[in-house]
C-alpha cells in the first residue's frame, strides 16, 4: 500500500478541502465554459446540474475609458470585465456607436491623462472592441420620439439595451434612467467575476472526482484484463492446484503464523481507515460544492433584484 497516500488521507481532510477552494477562488475563470463543457464531456451526469447563468451586459464609452487603463497595467491578465465575458457569465455589448465616441472624445481625453501615444491607445481600444459584441445598425443615434431632456449621445446605447433584453447598461450616467433603461455600477460586474470563480472551483472540484473515479475504474479494468490474459495461458490443471495452493498458502499465513496473526489486524485496519478517509474526502468536497452553489444562487438574487 503507497505509504504516502495514506499520510495524506489521514491529514486534516477538512482543510486540505477549504485550502484548494480557496485557492481555486483565486484563479481566473477565464475558460469556465471550456471546463464546463470538459466535464460533460467525462460523462457521469451529476445530480446536482451546474448552469452558467448568461447575463447581457451594455457597457458605454466612460466604462470603455476605465477598461482601457485597466488593460494597460494589467500585465498580461484579464480584466475583471473580460475575465466575466470570457466565462460565458456575461456577454458584453456595445453599440457601433461606441467606436465613433472613442475616437472623437475617450482616446483623445486618455492621451492627455495617461500620455500614452495615440496609435497604442488605438490598438489597445480595438483589442478590447474583437472581445465585445458590436451589432450592426446602432452607429448613430436616432433623434425620432426621444424623451425629453435626454441626451442623444446615449441613445444608441439605450436602445441596444433594450433590443437585447439585456440586464442593464454598465454606467456611472444618470441620464440612461430618462431612457427608462436600468443602469449599475462595476460591484455588479465584480459579482459576476466571483459567481464565475465559483462555479469554476465546483466544475473543478467535480471534474477532479470524476477523474479520479475514471483512473481508478481504469486502472483495475487494465488490472483484471490483464489477470484475466495471463490466466487464459495457464492450463487449467495448473491453475486449480496453484489457485488452491496459493488460497491455502494465505490462510495459512493468516491463520497459523505469528506474523500473520500479529499483522493481519493491522492490513484490516489501514484498508479500512483509507477507505474511511477516502469517504471524508468525498463529503467535504461534497460540503464545498453545497456551500459553492448557496453562494452562487445568493449572488444571482443579488446581481438580478434590481432589474
Amino acid at each position: 500500500m503507497n505509504d504516502a497516500l495514506i499520510r495524506i488521507m489521514q491529514s486534516n481532510s477538512n482543510t486540505f478541502a477549504s485550502s484548494l477552494l480557496e485557492k481555486l477562488l483565486n484563479e481566473d475563470a477565464s475558460r469556465l465554459r471550456e471546463g464546463f463543457s470538459y466535464e460533460n464531456s467525462l460523462g457521469f451526469p451529476s445530480a446536482q446540474k451546474t448552469s452558467i447563468p448568461n447575463y447581457k451586459i451594455v457597457i458605454d464609452a466612460c466604462v470603455m475609458r476605465n477598461e482601457i487603463r485597466r488593460y494597460i497595467s494589467a500585465v498580461g491578465n484579464p480584466t475583471f470585465i473580460q475575465e466575466v465575458h470570457r466565462s460565458g457569465v456575461g456577454e458584453i455589448y456595445a453599440p457601433k456607436w461606441i467606436e465613433t465616441e472613442l475616437i472623437t472624445s475617450t482616446l483623445p481625453s486618455l492621451y492627455k491623462s495617461e500620455g500614452v501615444s495615440p496609435r497604442i491607445l488605438e490598438r489597445l481600444a480595438e483589442s478590447l472592441l474583437e472581445e465585445i459584441i458590436i451589432p450592426s445598425g446602432y452607429d448613430k443615434p436616432e433623434a425620432n420620439n426621444l424623451p425629453e431632456g435626454v441626451d442623444t449621445k446615449d441613445e444608441p446605447y439605450a436602445r441596444l439595451a433594450r433590443d437585447i433584453n439585456a440586464l442593464g447598461i454598465l454606467s456611472w450616467d444618470k441620464g440612461f434612467k430618462k431612457y427608462h433603461v436600468s443602469t449599475f455600477k462595476e460591484d455588479v460586474l465584480r459579482q459576476m467575476q466571483h459567481m464565475a470563480r465559483l462555479l469554476n472551483s465546483e466544475i473543478q472540484i467535480r471534474t477532479a472526482g470524476k477523474l479520479g473515479t475514471i483512473v481508478t475504474t481504469n486502472v483495475v479494468g487494465e488490472a483484471a484484463k490483464t489477470s484475466y490474459d495471463l490466466i487464459k495461458k495457464v492450463p487449467r490443471k495448473a491453475l486449480i492446484i496453484g489457485g488452491i495452493a496459493a488460497g491455502g498458502a494465505g490462510l495459512i499465513y493468516l491463520t497459523k503464523t505469528n506474523h500473520g496473526l500479529t499483522n493481519r489486524r493491522r492490513y484490516l485496519d489501514m484498508s479500512l481507515d483509507l477507505v474511511g478517509k477516502a469517504f471524508e474526502f468525498y463529503m467535504e468536497f461534497q460540503n464545498e460544492i453545497k456551500i459553492i452553489q448557496n453562494e452562487t444562487a445568493s449572488l444571482k438574487a443579488l446581481i438580478e433584484e434590481g432589474r
